[in-house]
């Protein structure tokens, strides 16, 4: 039977998946008027200046130089992730990164047996549960990317190397995230409020972005966005705290699930059988990690 906090800490990760999928969906709107590598930096910006008037009451960081060394840490591995991700869509093919990308909860679930305080409470029918989220989550992907664009890029191992790099690095850093969690040196809001203004200022000196896209119409829908992906990460930051890094990781990463169920209900657009398979398959795998 789960735990009262593991139940909670799935039911987090969902809403996270959920309001990831909203974040997507808005996204979309986001790139008629720019692009991944020009949007990204502003992004990270607009998240930091939102929680600014929130940080009187929530910052929370314990200022010792290990406290402070491992946020940064944390912060600086997630902003060379989040670097390499925009990376591995301007060398490859959507559905190529979109796949690879999706294998975040794999590299996670491999480093497991070598970290020692995420253990408890992991049981073969959990990694049964995750391989098979994963499974689904690439199905999903496949078919949602297919339909945006084709793949058209020549891709070679060096180009998919930048999305696995991205992907090892999303699913290690969860590890590095609960470790300062477990420590008690900062809370979710301080750790999300510190990579917001590292990332941002990451984005910035390794993309250069062009701003020419900004207006006030532009800003006001991408800070409509960023709103909704802070409520992302808060979810999966809290349910990060109170479950297993593995199972929270699987869960969060859901999203393609939610952009299926938003496409069909509001877009009507079809759902075709490689859809309807990827969405049992998910849910498959979400039951087996609840019994």
């Amino acid at each position: 039977m789960l735990t009262d906090l593991i139940w909670v800490s799935i039911l987090f990760g969902l809403a996270s998946a959920f309001f990831g999928a909203l974040s997507n969906v808005l996204a979309k709107l986001v790139m008629n008027f720019s692009n991944a590598r020009d949007y990204s930096a502003v992004n990270f910006a607009i998240i930091f200046l939102l929680l600014i008037p929130f940080t009187p009451f929530f910052f929370n960081l314990e200022f010792s130089i290990v406290a402070v060394l491992l946020v940064l840490a944390a912060s600086f591995v997630d902003g060379l992730a989040n670097y390499f991700y925009f990376k591995a869509f301007e060398i490859n093919d959507s559905v190529t990164a979109s796949i690879f990308l999706s294998l975040s909860p794999v590299f996670t679930l491999l480093l497991l047996p070598f970290i020692d305080f995420a253990q408890n409470q992991f049981t073969l029918i959990d990694v049964l549960g995750v391989l098979t989220i994963v499974f689904g989550i690439i199905a999903l992907n496949w078919e949602i990317q297919r339909g945006l664009q084709p793949g058209s890029k020549n891709e070679s191992i060096k180009t998919l190397l930048v999305p696995i790099l991205a992907s090892f690095l999303f699913g290690a850093n969860i590890y590095l995230i609960k470790y300062i969690f477990n420590l008690e040196i900062a809370n979710s809001f301080t750790y999300y409020f510190v990579r917001a203004f590292i990332i941002s200022v990451m984005m910035f000196g390794f993309l250069r972005p062009n701003l020419a896209w900004i207006t006030p119409k532009h800003i006001s829908i991408a800070a409509g966005r960023s709103s909704l992906v802070i409520i992302q990460w808060m979810f999966l930051l809290y349910a990060l705290n109170l479950g297993n890094p593995v199972i929270v990781k699987a869960v969060s990463d859901t999203s393609p699930l939610f952009v299926i169920v938003f496409a069909f209900i509001f877009l009507k657009e079809k759902l075709t059988r490689l859809k309807i398979l990827g969405v049992i398959i998910v849910i498959v795998g979400l039951i087996l990690l609840t019994v």
